[in-house]
């Protein structure tokens, strides 16, 4: 069966030593301009999070986000919207796995291959959906990748070849 071409971010599948793994808090700016999905690599750009591009380093993975809207009540969300303001204009929470010990599942929107594990890829920059999840794929693209392929899932539904699901660690 043949894999179909639906990338899904990163999705935490394991720790490397077997614990357990947690989130942090890490400040997004109220009224950032771009949405980010659960799923989506983020930078730390002065002191804050933004969405990566596809060769930016990242600091983690997005999980969700807490804040105060402009009403003053607590939002939770599993997606930031595009210039949301937050009461008094105060940083939000997201929250991010930044341990590069975490194992993370993700699609790449090539065709690896078993020679690729051990190499380090970029993302593609697709927005995410209006569930809130990532649509970022792993690309076939090494010169400057932050995404290391250290095996690639073991299910049957998932074939080693075009558009496989991979296993990767942040670099």
């Amino acid at each position: 069966m043949a894999n179909s071409n639906n990338p899904f971010g990163f999705i935490p599948v394991k720790h490397l030593n077997g614990i357990g793994f947690q989130m942090s808090e890490m400040r997004l700016a109220s009224g950032y301009a771009t949405s980010i999905y659960t799923g989506d690599p983020v930078k730390l750009v002065s002191g804050k999070i933004e969405r990566c591009g596809a060769t930016d380093v990242p600091e983690g993975i997005f999980m969700g986000v807490h804040y105060i809207d402009s009403n003053g009540e607590t939002q939770f969300e599993n997606t930031w919207v595009a210039s949301t303001a937050t009461k008094g204009a105060v940083d939000a929470k997201a929250l991010v796995i930044n341990d590069k010990e975490v194992v993370f599942k993700a699609q790449s929107t090539s065709t690896p291959a078993v020679s690729d594990i051990g190499s380090s890829f970029t993302i593609t920059t697709t927005a995410g959906t209006e569930d809130g999840r990532s649509k970022i794929g792993v690309t076939g693209t090494t010169t400057d990748g932050h995404y290391k392929l250290i095996d690639f899932l073991d299910s049957p539904d998932n074939e080693i070849g075009q558009y496989a699901v991979g296993l990767y660690v942040l670099n």
